[in-house]
Formats: C-alpha cells, sequence, structure tokens
C-alpha cells in the first residue's frame, strides 16, 4: 500500500512526523479519511483526535483545531494545541470540562476527555 508522509504540528511542538497508510482527521465539516493520492485541498480542523494508520501501529494525536493542507503524497497539520493521546491525564481533563466557563472552551475540553476515554475510531 502507498503512504503519505504524515506532519503535525503546534506553535511549540512537532508533535508527529511519519508516514502513514491512512489517516482520518476530525475536519470543520466532518471527519476525512486521507490517503496516499487524495485530491488536494486545504480545510479547517475541528476540536477533536486525529488517528494515524500504519500497518498495525495506530497513533492517536488530539487537536484543538487548527488547519489541514493535503497534496497527494503529504498531509500537513498546523494546529492550535495539540497532543498525544497518551500524554492526557484522564482527571485533569475531567477537570477542565467542569470548569469550562464558555462553549468553545468546554467544546475544546469536551473532545480532549473523548479522546482519552474513546479510544478507537467508532463514528
Amino acid at each position: 500500500m502507498a503512504q503519505i508522509a504524515f506532519q503535525i504540528a503546534t506553535p511549540t511542538a512537532q508533535l508527529v512526523s511519519a508516514n502513514a497508510d491512512m489517516a482520518i482527521v476530525p475536519s470543520a465539516d466532518g471527519d476525512i479519511g486521507v490517503m496516499a493520492g487524495h485530491s488536494p485541498m486545504i480545510t479547517l480542523l475541528r476540536p477533536g483526535t486525529i488517528v494515524i494508520n500504519d500497518g498495525g501501529t495506530q497513533t492517536r494525536v488530539f487537536v484543538a483545531g487548527g488547519f489541514m493542507e493535503i497534496t497527494a503524497d503529504a498531509v500537513t497539520v498546523l494546529a492550535e494545541q495539540g497532543t498525544l493521546v497518551s500524554d492526557i491525564d484522564v482527571a485533569t481533563a475531567q477537570s477542565e470540562l467542569a470548569n469550562a466557563k464558555d462553549e468553545t472552551t468546554k467544546t475544546i475540553a469536551q473532545a480532549r476527555l473523548d479522546a482519552v476515554e474513546k479510544p478507537f475510531y467508532t463514528e
């Protein structure tokens, strides 16, 4: 299977730089599955989990929003905030959700908590 280069960066860190068989990305208009040869596009991201599949390995990254550019052989995600799902502390995520003061903060906090509590892509 052909692979696609996949990069995820935030203003402070490069989170992922890998080749992938496929990735599922939470765009503003719905989830997008990306594979090598995908039509070029640029889209906004909504808070959610990016799932990167490479053979039998799955990497999950929470993003709070941002942009994604797709070319035929590469995906670049520029995220406002992001972290590997494996690095998210459940208690902290629950506290952030409980203390959220506005809808935007609640949406991001809920998406972060969902990233930890829903480990497999089910939508």
